[in-house]
């Protein structure tokens, strides 16, 4: 007797605190134990640097093809990551034989979501994969600005298990609609993804993309002393907007503090990445106390995996 293929996922996440990881990592553990099979939970960021035409080619298409696709990512200025934008546009150019045509989303937000699911219904859309439904997390804000204008509105402490329990929630359902799908008793759910022209944070977010948010951070600095030659920062800047200049071979050893690093303003989106992530606070902004900067409980592990 030939038992039914346990149906195979793939997560792909990116964050830049930690908030979005957390809850793809949830989403993992709940699919294994649906006995899903999960054979990747990887960052948007990693894949993007990594994959080229020669990794694209796979030795089995019928091994390596994949169900369903889960993205998980945070709303960025009431839209999508610019970041998960060109990781889908990317991965599927040259991988676009092996992945799903069907997929599912977890967005994390501080605030409004806007059309978020929407435009991200579309640019799916516009590779023949479909978004069947998504799940919005509240989550606490990492925007440095909205931290210091408006913390008595902060969702502190977001995700903890309460949010967790809804993403448990979300791939059950999924699981669960699946099942039901293959028993011929209904068809798996799929949620209505309206365009809302009155949504008036999807305009102050499609108008200001490319300058509001790094416009408010005001001057960045990058103090030297402080600095420990992590790379955090460069590892996690989502457009190359921080590089690193070496004044010779020797520099390259840690203990020598022969190194400077550069921050390119044009490149910058105003993730707030750079801030939040450097465990000596050496990046400022002259706007910002780092009292507002955003250091979740899950801090240390994040910079863990973000550390490739």
């Amino acid at each position: 007797m030939v038992q039914d293929r346990a149906e195979k996922y793939l997560i792909y996440w990116y964050s830049q605190s930690g908030n979005s990881w957390v809850c793809a990592e949830r989403a993992k553990s709940t699919l294994e134990r649906c006995s899903a099979n999960v054979p990747l939970c990887e960052s948007m960021l990693k894949e993007i640097k990594k994959i080229s035409p020669d990794e694209s080619q796979v030795e089995s298409q019928d091994e390596k093809k994949a169900d369903f696709l889960i993205l998980v990512f945070p709303v960025y200025n009431f839209d999508l990551p610019v970041v998960v934008e060109n990781f889908i546009r990317k991965l599927i150019s040259l991988q676009s034989q092996l992945l799903p045509k069907k997929a599912y989303a977890i967005i994390t937000k501080g605030g409004m979501e806007a059309n978020t699911p929407w435009n991200l219904k579309k640019i799916l859309r516009s590779y023949n994969i479909e978004l069947i439904d998504y799940c919005s997390l509240a989550v606490e804000d990492s925007y440095i600005p909205l931290r210091k204008w408006f913390g008595f509105a902060l969702k502190k402490g977001l995700p903890n298990e309460k949010t967790l329990m809804k993403v448990d929630k979300f791939i059950n359902d999924i699981c669960c609609s699946r099942s039901r799908s293959k028993s011929k008793s209904r068809i798996p759910n799929r949620r209505i993804i309206l365009f809302n022209p009155f949504s008036i944070f999807h305009w102050i977010g499609k108008f200001s993309k490319n300058f509001g948010p790094k416009s408010l951070l005001g001057k960045r600095s990058w103090d030297k002393e402080k600095c420990v030659n992590c790379e955090l920062c460069i590892k996690a800047c989502p457009v190359n907007a921080i590089s690193i200049t070496l004044a010779s071979a020797e520099s390259e050893k840690k203990f020598i503090n022969n190194y400077d690093y550069n921050y390119d303003y044009e490149k910058c989106i105003g993730c707030c990445g750079c801030l939040n992530l450097c465990p000596t606070n050496s990046w400022t902004s002259e706007n910002f106390h780092p009292k507002y900067y955003y250091k979740p409980s899950h801090y240390k592990n994040f910079v863990k995996i973000i550390k490739f």
